[in-house]
This record gives C-alpha cells, sequence and structure tokens, in this order.
C-alpha cells in the first residue's frame, strides 16, 4: 500500500492561515488534497496538522475523517482459531465455505515497525494508539520480530535477499570481470613443503566460472600486488585474458586497461578484500568482495560473498553476474 502524508501547520508569518486561504476557488490545501487523491499510484492520503480552523476546514472536502493514530501491519493470510469452553472456532473465515488462499483477503497483524499519533491525543488517551486508527501495510517480509534466536536466522536470511534485489537493480552491463589473487582466488593462506616450496589453494569451480564469462563475451583477468610462478600458472590454465602481477596502483592499472579495451569503468565487475583494493572497488561498476576481507571493504562492496576465497568465492559472483546480465 502507498500512502501520502499532507503536514499542514497553522504558524505561517507572512499570510496567516494560508494553508487554508482561498486560491482559484478553493482553500490552498484543497489543491494538494486533490493532487494527492487523484494520484494512482497513492492508495490513501492523510492531512495531518496543528490547527483546528485547519482541520474543519479539510474535513469539509468530504475526505474521509482525520486521522487520529497509525500503525504498520503485515497481512497475513493464514486461518486463525480461537479456544472457547475447551473447543475451538475459527476467527476469520467459515469452515464451510473454506476460501482460497489466492482469494482470501486474510487478517492484519501488526508488527511493531512503527505507531504514530498525535501529542494531544497521546496524553488524551495514555495509549500509543487511540481513536480514529488506520493501518499501513507492509510486505510480508516485514512481519518478522527478534524475539528468540531462530528469529535471528529468520530475519538475517531476509536482509540478505533483500541485499540481493537491491544489488540486481543497479546490476550495469559487464563487459569486464577482474579480480585479485590471494583471499579471492585462494583462502589468503601460506603454504610451504618440507623443501621450503610455496604452494597456494585454488578452487575448481572458479576456473569453470572464468569459462562461462568468456562464452558471454565477457573479459577476464587477475590483478594482483604478487609476483608469483603459481599464478601465473593458475592463469594459464584457467586461460583469462589479462593477468598483470606485482602492481602496486591497482586502480591506475584498471584505468589503462579501459583505455586499451575501449571499456568504461562502470562496465567492470572486481573482487577484492584488502585496503589495497578500496580505490578500484569504489570506482567500479559492481565492486565485491568476501566475508573474511577488512571492515573497509565490505562497508563499500556492492555484493559480499557467502562463501569464502578459495571455497567458490569467485565463482559465486560469476553465478551472479550471469544470473542478473543484461540481454544484449
Amino acid at each position: 500500500m502507498n500512502v501520502g502524508f499532507i503536514p499542514v501547520r497553522g504558524g505561517s508569518k507572512s499570510i496567516p492561515l494560508k494553508n487554508i486561504k482561498k486560491i482559484a476557488g478553493h482553500p490552498l490545501v484543497y489543491w494538494a488534497a486533490k493532487a494527492a487523491c487523484e494520484c494512482k499510484d497513492l492508495d490513501r492520503v492523510y492531512v495531518s496538522t496543528d490547527h483546528e480552523e485547519i482541520k474543519k476546514t479539510v474535513e469539509n472536502f468530504k475526505f474521509e475523517p482525520d486521522t487520529d493514530s497509525v500503525l504498520s501491519v503485515v497481512r497475513q493470510k493464514r486461518f486463525f482459531w480461537k479456544e472457547e469452553k475447551g473447543f475451538v472456532k475459527p476467527m476469520n473465515y467459515d469452515i464451510s465455505a473454506r476460501p482460497m488462499r489466492q482469494n482470501f483477503i486474510g487478517s492484519m497483524v501488526e508488527n511493531g515497525a512503527f505507531y504514530i499519533t498525535g501529542r494531544d491525543q497521546l496524553l488524551k488517551s495514555e495509549s500509543r494508539i487511540s481513536g480514529n486508527i488506520r493501518a499501513v501495510e507492509m510486505p510480508e517480509y516485514a512481519y518478522y520480530e527478534i524475539d528468540e534466536v531462530y528469529d535471528w536466522k529468520i530475519v538475517e536470511g531476509i536482509m540478505e535477499q533483500r541485499r540481493y534485489e537491491l544489488n540486481r537493480k543497479r546490476m550495469p552491463d559487464i563487459k569486464m570481470f577482474l579480480t585479485d589473487c590471494d583471499g579471492c582466488l585462494t583462502d589468503g593462506g601460506m603454504y610451504y613443503t618440507r623443501q621450503g616450496d610455496e604452494i597456494k589453494k585454488f578452487h575448481t569451480h572458479d576456473g569453470m566460472g572464468f569459462e562461462l564469462l568468456k562464452q558471454k563475451g565477457i573479459l577476464t583477468g587477475i590483478i594482483t600486488g604478487e609476483d608469483n610462478i603459481l599464478i601465473n600458472r593458475r592463469a594459464e590454465k584457467i586461460g583469462v585474458d589479462i593477468l598483470k602481477m606485482g602492481v602496486r596502483d591497482k586502480y591506475s592499472m584498471i584505468q589503462s586497461l579501459c583505455r586499451r579495451y575501449g571499456i568504461r569503468l562502470e562496465n567492470i565487475v572486481y573482487i577484492g578484500d584488502d585496503l589495497n583494493d578500496v580505490d578500484v572497488i569504489r570506482a567500479v561498476g559492481f565492486g565485491c568482495t568476501v566475508p573474511n576481507a577488512s571492515k573497509k571493504i565490505k562497508e563499500i562492496s556492492d555484493y559480499i560473498t557467502v562463501k569464502r576465497g578459495g571455497e567458490g568465492a569467485v565463482r559465486e559472483v560469476i553465478d551472479y553476474i550471469l544470473e542478473n546480465k543484461k540481454e544484449e
């Protein structure tokens, strides 16, 4: 439900009570209320005022009576029962004609998001809502409150889904996919054999992800501050288009790549996990990181993977991109 609120105060100094002063045959507030009521995107319109004369004027518009209080609710399409003398009876439907869920109006349940009332009404009733009460419906996912341990998990899952939905809305047209290596393609660990040789842990699913991007015509690359033969071998194996090692200034390097390939920063995805990735993640169209990244990186990233680096985090981002990529 979309709701319009029109605040109308009576304390205008230059033009006393200007909101009810007639203009083109009607009080000034009439035109605002008329426009709001005729707006097809608004389901209800409320006028709030601190002045009795304004209230009386608005009531004469033949709108619905002024509202004293407003609360938030979620509509639940569930069948409620109540207990009476040891038996139970339906509260919101007729058991002899049980409606189909899609045709069931359901019941409104408080979700505690907000309660609104006027000062005078509050003092008079000593209750947070009273008088003529209206409800503002919120989405079904807004039903949950964190009262028990399991509520935390449910709300966290909803928030993750909402974050993904918001990200989807701003997904750019991706033309280049770049990632850091250690902490993203690997788990960031430092491993050595008995002979003192360094080894790194990569994930096979990430490699297949690069192939999927190439099939869609998206350039792929690794940009890293390290200069290590193991990274070079991995890059060759998965067939990336671009490999830049020993890079101190990643932002300048990526700007150079943009000029070379004729691609804008807004058409690039980049995955990084540490402070030397901050400027790049801020600049590109879709900046991503992993859950064990530095706090600053996570604060500015558009997408934080569920999987950790070296455990398929890069593939998770690739799958997300391909699921939401704009069609040519």
